[in-house]
């Protein structure tokens, strides 16, 4: 989630998001391509985590936690 903050000065600053793959705890990529709801919170995924989700043979569904790494 994109949080802000205020630099000296008054003036915004924004934090780019980080992917949150849930199945790759060590992304931190912040070119977010898409969100996925993932136990009923919005996940940004980055795109080389998706094309990597996206190419794997998996069904989608309620039972997303059961998905291996």
């Amino acid at each position: 989630m994109m949080k802000d903050s205020v630099r000296w000065g008054g003036t915004p600053r924004f934090r780019k998001e980080r992917c949150k793959n849930p199945w790759d705890g060590r992304c931190g990529r912040d070119d977010i391509a898409l969100y996925i709801f993932y136990n009923g919170e919005r996940v940004p995924i980055c795109r080389r985590c998706w094309s990597r989700i996206a190419n794997r043979n998996i069904e989608w569904g309620e039972d997303l936690e059961k998905i291996k790494r």
